[in-house]
């Protein structure tokens, strides 16, 4: 879901995830329509599409282990530090932390992004793979999570960008959301480069 307009700071056009903020010329096709909107096709005209698959990235995995593994430290260094009997709940707590940091890994694992010369698609550990075709890519938005402090010294969250691919209603398909922030920039990169998504920076 398009983020609502109090929580967007402003409306940019799109950058690279390397350099958020640097500005380029657009070479999508743009057809007006009678309804005052724009409506672009997909993948931007003469961009080469080069076919690639990302997995999870090492600030992804950073982000996603960095609570499980400091509660599990944290619970299995106090358990050590208890002379017996130790609290049932904290043998529980470690139990739980051990559990999160196994899920988290299978997440990461099974985490991927795809472009292809059809469409794009993403796949999780709890949902098939999702896959949109181009051609039915309806609009591409890609939401910036960077929480600002001042022009000169822009601070950002854990949570980076989220990419939201729009199918057009007659395809019947959901919404595709892509969590960039746990991919490598390069990824983020790539989709910019190929979608050259609208780009909105989120206070959220």
């Amino acid at each position: 879901m398009i983020p609502s307009e109090r929580n967007v700071s402003r409306y940019l056009p799109p950058a690279t995830c390397r350099s958020s903020f640097r500005r380029f010329e657009t070479s999508a096709t743009v057809k007006p329509v009678p309804s005052g909107l724009i409506l672009r096709s997909y993948p931007v005209t003469g961009v080469e599409i080069v076919p690639v698959k990302f997995r999870a990235g090492i600030y992804g995995i950073f982000v996603m282990e960095l609570f499980p593994v400091a509660a599990a430290v944290w619970f299995g260094t106090a358990l050590r530090n208890v002379s017996p009997p130790r609290p049932p709940w904290m043998l529980y707590a470690l139990a739980v932390s051990l559990l999160t940091v196994l899920i988290a890994a299978m997440y990461l694992y099974k985490l991927t992004a795809e472009i292809t010369s059809d469409g794009i698609s993403y796949g999780t550990f709890s949902h098939r793979q999702k896959f949109v075709p181009f051609q039915d890519i309806s609009a591409a938005v890609l939401i910036d999570y960077k929480h600002l402090g001042s022009e000169a010294t822009p601070r950002r969250s854990l949570r980076r960008w989220t990419l939201l691919i729009t199918p057009k209603v007659e395809s019947g398909m959901a919404a595709l959301k892509v969590p960039l922030t746990f991919f490598p920039a390069s990824a983020c990169d790539e989709f910019i480069r190929v979608l050259r998504p609208d780009q909105w920076e989120s206070g959220t």
